[in-house]
């Protein structure tokens, strides 16, 4: 006994109606105008991010030289709190006889 399945009846597609033409396209070209509008701001924010990057690099620098004065300055206080904790070796000391 074979068993036959029953064929599927396919339907025509209706024909594409003028309007439905018309709203494709104008759905295709909302889609071209968002699609363009989102290049430029990704565009915009590659420049921001360029200049972001650069304005970091400069704070970075500024901030390296910054410790290497502080370092500068926290050795010379060091230095000079050393030589001021010294005996004097008979050098004559500013106000004192």
């Amino acid at each position: 006994m074979v068993l036959s399945m029953p064929a599927t009846v396919r339907r025509p597609e209706p024909p594409c109606r003028d309007e439905d033409l018309e709203t494709a396209q104008f759905t295709h070209a909302e889609a071209q105008s968002e699609l363009a509008r989102l290049r430029e701001q990704a565009d915009s924010a590659k420049v921001a991010a360029a200049e972001a990057e650069q304005t970091c690099a400069r704070a970075v620098a500024a901030l390296d030289g910054v410790k290497a004065e502080a370092a500068k300055a926290t050795l010379n206080a060091e230095r000079h709190q050393e030589v001021s904790l010294r005996p004097s070796s008979g050098c004559v000391q500013a106000g004192r006889r």
